[in-house]
């Protein structure tokens, strides 16, 4: 317990970015950004998604 509010106290972690996870994801996985057209939609869609 005590590491815990040393850590939460003198490091804090910023809170984290949701499109670079899901282009990290996409690129560790292999997987092309087409494949999450049935997550989010359209092709159109993913791409404004992606570009924030």
């Amino acid at each position: 317990m005590l590491v815990e509010a040393y850590e939460v106290k003198h490091m804090p972690l910023a809170a984290p970015n949701p499109i670079a996870m899901i282009e990290y994801l996409i690129e560790s996985r292999g997987l092309a950004r087409r494949d999450l057209e049935p997550y989010i939609g359209s092709r159109t869609r993913v791409l404004e998604v992606l570009n924030r």
